[in-house]
């Protein structure tokens, strides 16, 4: 029959229970921290190579990748020491991208996975600058492939005055955007060409100033006996801020009748290139259900 233990020393062996655990709990984590410090001060684990996926195949240079994160050959880095967290921070102060993962890959491998802004548009206040669909500001070269795209006049004077990493949430801006989206219907993209969106005059003081400026391009071809011939006519749209949408349902019922006339009116025409581009035009349609043609 086994003797039963006292209240001492029951306690005491409560007591040294706990501290064995602890004891042997403290004991490896030691072991655990100089492992991990010896394997991070070792070279083979040193970071020398980046895989990077996304969207994009490759969109950035992985150079640039090792720039923002603070990479370098001649002082190589851990991939042990390497704060994920704090490696997707310094990806995401960059412009160019919207979204950004990090995971380690042992022995000496970085997994990137992120995407790039798209551009929409053209911030034409500045040079090199591109806007997304949120607004965002980036530059193209030389991170990104060259884009044909329109361009979008806020009349900004300090580049100070919008920055990187957040978008433009001005009313001219939300104002461009919103046009931009709606002239990316069919029906818009096939009559014309959009060069500018200038948004510089629409919130003056002055109602009877305010208005929107479009510079687009259409294009008429006609076989000539020389062969065929492009023609280009620049022009300019004014509209009001409000039923802009109108307005400009009210130029492609226009645009055909003109683009009728110019057809007569080009066959008579003694060409000698075969790229033949008009004057500009400027056709106001700020008042409802009228349009004033510049026939300069």
């Amino acid at each position: 029959m086994k003797e039963k233990l006292t209240l001492t020393e029951a306690f005491f062996w409560i007591v040294a229970s706990i501290l064995f655990v602890l004891t042997s709990f403290f004991a490896f984590q030691n072991f655990f921290h100089n492992h991990q410090l010896k394997k991070s001060e070792d070279p083979n684990y040193n970071i020398t190579a980046i895989v990077q996926t996304g969207l994009q195949k490759e969109a950035l240079h992985s150079l640039y990748l090792s720039e923002l994160l603070n990479l370098s050959m001649d002082k190589p880095t851990n991939l042990l020491a390497l704060d994920v967290e704090d490696g997707q921070k310094k990806l995401l102060r960059s412009p160019l991208i919207k979204e950004a993962k990090i995971e380690k890959i042992k022995p000496g491998a970085l997994y990137i996975d992120y995407s790039v802004r798209s551009p929409v548009a053209w911030l034409y206040d500045f040079e090199n600058v591109a806007l997304d669909e949120e607004g965002n500001v980036f530059p193209i070269y030389p991170f990104l492939t060259p884009k044909t795209l329109p361009e979008i006049y806020l009349d900004v004077a300090s580049f100070d005055e919008i920055g990187w990493n957040h978008p433009i949430t001005s009313r001219n801006m939300e104002l461009a955007l919103s046009i931009l989206k709606f002239l990316n219907q069919d029906e818009f993209k096939q009559a014309f060409r959009l060069k500018r969106i200038d948004v510089s005059k629409a919130f003056l003081d002055s109602y009877g100033k305010r208005e929107i400026v479009l510079l687009i391009e259409e294009e008429l071809s006609a076989n000539k006996n020389n062969g065929p011939v492009l023609y280009i006519f620049p022009r300019i749209l004014r509209l009001g801020i409000k039923n802009y949408e109108k307005q400009l349902g009210n130029y492609l019922s226009l645009r055909q009748k003109m683009n009728a006339d110019y057809k007569k009116q080009l066959l008579s025409l003694k060409e000698t290139s075969d790229t033949v581009t008009f004057s500009q035009r400027v056709i106001n349609l700020k008042i409802s259900d009228l349009a004033f043609v510049d026939q300069k």
